[in-house]
């Protein structure tokens, strides 16, 4: 059996250690320094595993198909097809390229 290893990160709800086994996150704990941690770092551990999660890069069906723009009709309807990683990031690097190209920088919106 491996040994349970921790790592520190951080995200919006403060910093925190993450204890992780065979390559599963097992708990969060928040950072000792912390006067206030927020309780909303217990709830990650479970969403890791939910089955409403998302299981990797997912794509509209008429986007994919069609390319943006020109498919708008199933949108909302349209199922959405699981990707590799490889073809997610090149469709992201391709649209963020198209709407700078068209748009400038100032339409791309890089916040979380």
């Amino acid at each position: 059996m491996f040994e349970a290893k921790r790592f520190r990160s951080a995200a919006h709800w403060g910093h925190f250690e993450v204890e992780v086994q065979e390559s599963e996150v097992k708990a969060i704990y928040p950072s000792a320094r912390d006067q206030n941690p927020s309780p909303i770092l217990q709830s990650v551990v479970d969403t890791l595993r939910h089955p409403t999660r998302i299981s990797g890069p997912m794509v509209r069906r008429g986007f994919l198909e069609s390319g943006p723009g020109k498919n708008n009709k199933g949108r909302g309807s349209d199922p959405y097809l699981q990707i590799s990683w490889d073809e997610a990031l090149d469709l992201t690097a391709g649209e963020l390229s198209r709407v700078k190209k068209y748009c400038g920088n100032k339409a791309i919106y890089a916040g979380s």
